[in-house]
């Protein structure tokens, strides 16, 4: 596999983009109870990470997500297989002036918000692992520096943030799939409605050497 015209040596994860679904959502509503299933979203499949948030209006506008199926992005490294652990989520902290980052090794497969910039919101994640398939140790990830990127947007603007990677892959087929979406890991808000988001995206990574 090759990125920018140089050969990738390592296992990477990404998100194929023929995976990527999108839901839409009340961003809170006139619901204030936390742990409301109503009040967030979260990934419905056990191997789906979030790539992609539009918000439209203010808190009682609508949230979309864009989730997908994540996968190796190689294609000679068939004897490994990977492992997302059950659902983490993070403290609940007010909205206006949050930064949020997952732990090491894990992707965000949800948010949960209540209320408006003044609320409380938190994070669902996942921890991510790769070993050989049969035997071996779960190894964790770690972020692919050169697969990662991200995007700014006024709040209410309804602009996505998202970050997507082009790469040349070594199959037959004569017309594979090159474009990738790297998973959201981290997300950063300033203010009301009317303030920036940033939102971080990587590609994950585990080099052979460790496996």
């Amino acid at each position: 596999m090759k990125l920018n015209g140089q050969e990738v040596n390592k296992i990477i994860l990404g998100v194929r983009s023929s995976t990527v679904q999108t839901k839409t959502i009340d961003e809170s509503g006139a619901r204030k109870i936390m742990d409301d299933e109503e009040t967030g979203f979260i990934c419905p499949k056990s191997n789906q990470v979030i790539v992609g948030r539009a918000h439209l209006g203010d808190e009682n506008g609508k949230t979309t997500y864009k989730y997908g199926e994540l996968s190796f992005l190689n294609d000679d490294y068939k004897e490994y297989e990977f492992e997302l652990s059950d659902v983490f989520y993070s403290n609940y902290f007010s909205e206006k002036d949050s930064c949020y980052a997952c732990p090491e090794g894990a992707l965000i497969v949800g948010r949960e918000h209540i209320g408006d910039e003044n609320g409380k919101t938190r994070y669902a994640y996942k921890k991510l692992y790769v070993k050989k398939k049969n035997y071996g140790t779960l190894i964790p990830c770690k972020i692919c520096s050169e697969m990662q990127g991200e995007h700014s947007v006024k709040e209410s603007s309804g602009e996505w943030s998202e970050y997507m990677i082009t790469v040349e892959r070594d199959i037959k087929d004569p017309e594979p799939e090159k474009t990738y979406y790297a998973p959201m890991y981290g997300r950063d808000h300033k203010g009301d409605e009317n303030g920036k988001t940033t939102t971080y995206f990587a590609c994950m990574e585990l080099t052979t050497g460790q496996s």
